[in-house]
């Protein structure tokens, strides 16, 4: 069942924003929250697969970088095509937080011939209440952050196809578009100045590779997977910027025994040329802002220990440690952080799955909670 917009959370809907400021990154639809993978499920319990079904879903969530608040979203899970062929669905949604952040948006997941072909395509429009630490390795903004704001549009698109002669590898192309409103109140320094804006056009076309063993999308305990896109934004595809963004993704799932799992992630993500400072590339771990770690190049380590100690309860200890750095050879030297911490679940429906989750995250003395539907990775 695979990667994360397969059956996309409407909380990444504006994907090149937010992923880069509150979760993944730039085209990193596969992590983050799966509050939709997790709706989806649940509406496929309520449902014989061979018709369709509507489904209300209120989702709660919180992290350090656009607050707490309420996701919510309505999904159509089409009937199924043949028994091989995962149901499509059709979704609209939005989100608000108490930072007066939100979005809305609409997505539809397809898929054909036995799994063969898969398709994405979403669409949202969000404003987005943010903090810029600078970036690099000694960002002078690193304990004064400057508030912005994002307004954005954002559209993403793509399309699979399982590699002949295998079960689990599947290529194609995707599309990342978007047209952007970035603000600067410089007032929050010195009152009565004026407001900074620029409006801002990012248009990227760019391959995809993938593979995924896993033998659940929602709690896997077994299996591997792994994920590597290459975008590139140019004048020729209608985008104010020149730059090229690379990312890697790997996760292997180790059954230690029917209620032990661990869990383990590398990711990097690399980007090179005249890149908006909101889509350079970001540390995707739990403990702080995710915005507070960007540079050129980002590599990050990731192991959580899963416990199922009742039949509908269980608990996450996790540690993650990543590096920032202007290139991937310079990221021995580069800027480090580490973070640890626990977590408790609770199974939501017994057919599947699928956990609701609260996670205790600390990272250089710190502590940030977040609420969750799906697992962190």
């Amino acid at each position: 069942m695979g990667c994360m917009f397969r059956a996309v959370g409407l909380f990444f809907l504006l994907g090149p924003f937010i992923s880069a400021n509150a979760a993944e990154g730039h085209g990193d639809y596969r992590k983050a929250t799966e509050s939709t993978s997790s709706s989806r499920a649940l509406a496929k319990d309520k449902v014989q697969e061979s018709k369709g079904a509507w489904m209300a879903v209120p989702i709660p969530f919180a992290n350090p970088t656009i607050g707490a608040g309420l996701q919510a979203a309505l999904l159509y899970m089409h009937a199924k095509k043949d028994p091989d062929t995962p149901n499509a669905t059709s979704g609209v949604g939005g989100m608000y937080s108490d930072t007066d952040s939100y979005f809305v948006g609409a997505f539809h997941d397809d898929y054909w011939d036995k799994d063969r072909y898969r398709f994405t395509f979403l669409y949202g429009y969000g404003n987005l209440n943010l903090n810029y630490y600078g970036s690099g390795n000694e960002p002078i903004l690193e304990k004064h952050p400057i508030e912005y704001n994002l307004e954005a549009n954002g559209l993403y698109t793509k399309f699979l196809m399982r590699i002949g002669g295998t079960e689990h590898w599947y290529g194609g192309l995707k599309y990342v578009g978007s047209e952007s409103t970035v603000s600067f109140d410089l007032s929050q320094f010195i009152k009565g100045l004026p407001v900074l804006k620029d409006d801002l056009r990012t248009s990227g076309l760019g391959w995809m590779l993938s593979f995924d063993s896993k033998d659940d999308n929602y709690y896997p305990t077994t299996g591997q997977s792994f994920n590597f896109s290459q975008t590139a934004d140019s004048s020729e595809f209608g985008s104010d910027f020149s730059f090229r963004r690379l990312e890697t993704d790997y996760r292997n799932y180790l059954s230690l025994n029917p209620a032990h799992v661990l869990a383990l992630k590398a990711q990097l993500k690399a980007a090179d040329g005249h890149v908006p400072f909101f889509m350079e590339p970001t540390l995707s771990m739990r403990g702080f802002d995710t915005s507070r770690y960007r540079d050129m190049t980002t590599l990050s380590l990731h192991a959580e220990w899963r416990w199922r100690f009742l039949s509908r309860w269980g608990m996450v200890a996790f540690t993650e440690g990543g590096a920032t750095a202007k290139d991937f050879d310079a990221l021995h030297d580069g800027r480090k952080v580490s973070s640890a911490g626990l977590g408790l679940r609770w199974r939501a429906t017994k057919a599947k799955q699928i956990n609701l989750g609260i996670d205790l995250a600390f990272s250089k003395g710190q502590g940030e909670i977040y609420i969750r539907a799906g697992e962190a990775f």
